[in-house]
Formats: structure tokens, C-alpha cells, sequence
């Protein structure tokens, strides 16, 4: 029997499987990043691009999407790892590849992800890269044994809801379930910050800073932590390679 428009619209007010209708857009979070130092606004003096992350994680039981582990490289030239700064969802992993021509031993001192590999030199078939799977939610710092400058911090989040700023900007999660969110914003020149947001339809931007004061740096304007140099006395070995 053929369905009338009446009986369509009835069925929806009794909410029977009958009902098919377009469901409303969804609500999201917006706003912009202003990188400043000491409440001023910043500007980067090396090549332009400080990167800041934006993680959102659910307050109120939101579901989030599930998807498969992804893949960041990191690569290894003139002694430097590129990028200097990766958020990536926990259970993810990181691939490090050497395009140098001298040898790389990565090694990670934080505590639940600690990992080692030996890098071979630049065309060396498979032994010129090594992945390692990130299993815990938390900041891991990867460092080389033999080249105390290089140096990549990785922040692993239990959420797919990931943005990277690569400068200032504008940021956009839309299509998100209503209701309250904690908005993560961290980058290697300032301290993490956490936001309590709310998701709704059309909302107005955020305005949100990172603000670069006090912070150390070492190598390529990395701050950090903890002492770099300390970390290689706990490998007596050290001493012996080139």
C-alpha cells in the first residue's frame, strides 16, 4: 500500500520506524589560534611556521568516530627530525625515515612508550627506516643517541578529533554530537592548555592564544622539559660511538 504524505508526517510525530527524514546539521567548534609572547603577538623569526595542535575529547559521553591506526612520518636530514611536532591519536604509529648518509640510533625515555631502533644509512633497503605504535595516551619525546640535536615531540590523545596549525589560524570541528567538549591546545614553544567548549549549531568563534613566554629551547628552537644532556648519561655506550 502506498504511503500518503499525511500518514508520512504521522508517523514521524510518533516516532515509528516509518519516519525518514534528514537529520540536523550537526553542531561544531570554531574559533582561531593567535600565537603571541608575553601578550604580545609573535612572529616567528626562523621559517614561519610554529605548529600548534588542537585535540578535542568528549565531557558529556559523547561517541567519537573510530578509524583504522595512521601512519606519520618523520624524517631524519642534516641532522634535524621534520616535523619537530606531531599530535597523533593513540594507536597510531610513527615511521622514521633516514635520509642521511650516517647512522641514527632513535630511542624514547617516557614512561609506557619507551622504544629504540638503529637507523642505517640513506638507500640502505628497509634498515634506513623504522615504525614503532603508539599504545598509551601522553607526550613521548624521541631523541638520537648520537646526535644530541635531533629531536621530535609527539603528543598522543585518545581521540580522531585532531587539527594541526602549522601557523596562527583558524580552526573548524564541525559535524560533532551537541554538548560539552575539553578543547586540548598545545605547540612546542608554549604550555598545554585545556578549554571546556560546548558544540552547538552555528556557534560563535573561539579566540584562544599560545602564548610563548619563558619557554627553553635547544637545536632547532625546541623547548623542552627536561635536561637533553642528562638523559645520554643514562646510556654509558654513548661514548664510544662517533
Amino acid at each position: 500500500m502506498k504511503t500518503t504524505g499525511a500518514q508520512k508526517l504521522l508517523a514521524c510525530a510518533l516516532a515509528l520506524p516509518l519516519c525518514d527524514v534528514t537529520p540536523l546539521a550537526g553542531a561544531e567548534i570554531r574559533g582561531a589560534v593567535a600565537q603571541t609572547s608575553h601578550g604580545r603577538i609573535f612572529a616567528p623569526s626562523t621559517d614561519g611556521s610554529v605548529p600548534v595542535s588542537l585535540a578535542l575529547l568528549p565531557l558529556d559521553g559523547q561517541r567519537v568516530p573510530k578509524r583504522g591506526p595512521q601512519t606519520s612520518v618523520v624524517a631524519i636530514e642534516d641532522n634535524r627530525m621534520q616535523p619537530v611536532f606531531l599530535t597523533v591519536q593513540r594507536g597510531d604509529r610513527i615511521e622514521f625515515v633516514n635520509r642521511a648518509p650516517v647512522l641514527h640510533e632513535i630511542f624514547s625515555v617516557t614512561s609506557g612508550n619507551r622504544t629504540a631502533a638503529r637507523l642505517g644509512k640513506r638507500g640502505d633497503g628497509s634498515g634506513d627506516r623504522a615504525r614503532f605504535v603508539l599504545p598509551h595516551a601522553g607526550r613521548v619525546d624521541f631523541l638520537c643517541r648520537i646526535h644530541p640535536r635531533e629531536h621530535v615531540r609527539v603528543d598522543v590523545v585518545d581521540t580522531p578529533h585532531i587539527r594541526i596549525l602549522h601557523t596562527a589560524g583558524e580552526f573548524d570541528f564541525p559535524a560533532l554530537p551537541p554538548g560539552r567538549w575539553r578543547l586540548r591546545v598545545a605547540s612546542p614553544l608554549a604550555e598545554t592548555q585545556w578549554h571546556r567548549v560546548a558544540a552547538v549549531i552555528s556557534p560563535p568563534p573561539l579566540s584562544l592564544n599560545a602564548d610563548f613566554a619563558s619557554q627553553r629551547r635547544i637545536g632547532a628552537g625546541i623547548p623542552v622539559e627536561f635536561d637533553v644532556e642528562g638523559l645520554y648519561q643514562t646510556h654509558p655506550d654513548r661514548s664510544a660511538r662517533p
